[in-house]
């Protein structure tokens, strides 16, 4: 979930510091390794809360909560008008770019994880441009 705070761009650093300074403020320990399971549990649904609120994710879009963040990632780049190719017109299709995989169906969790990272570093990439004053 930490690394999809980060490629939906909602948080500032994929490292551990920021993560461990999170899990402090919401389970009140110093490590990751000293959560027990109510902690954790505090952990991830702020996370997910996160990455709901600020970065559009809908966990009841689908079963697969790597699709429900590809498609909110894709509703961002909608968004920004950064899917300019007519040939991107879906998630999907995208996806056979970064994966080789022609459809979700064929997907395997590294093949999700491969597309949140590429989408997830485009998003960036725009939203970066955006703020310097580039589009």
């Amino acid at each position: 979930l930490w690394r999809s705070c980060w490629d939906l761009a909602v948080i500032e650093s994929p490292s551990d510091a920021p993560l461990t300074a999170f899990c402090e403020r919401q389970a009140g320990v110093k490590a990751l390794r000293w959560l027990d399971n109510a902690g954790a549990t505090k952990v991830i649904e702020g996370l997910k809360a996160i990455a709901e609120r600020d970065g559009g994710v809908d966990w009841s879009a689908d079963p697969n909560p790597r699709k429900c963040v590809i498609f909110a990632q894709w509703a961002r780049l909608l968004k920004l008008r950064a899917v300019r190719h007519p040939k991107d017109v879906g998630p999907a299709d995208y996806g056979y770019r970064a994966t080789g995989k022609a459809a979700f169906l064929f997907y395997e969790d590294a093949d999700f994880d491969k597309l949140i990272n590429a989408l997830g570093s485009w998003l960036r990439r725009e939203l970066g441009n955006r703020k310097a004053g580039r589009s």
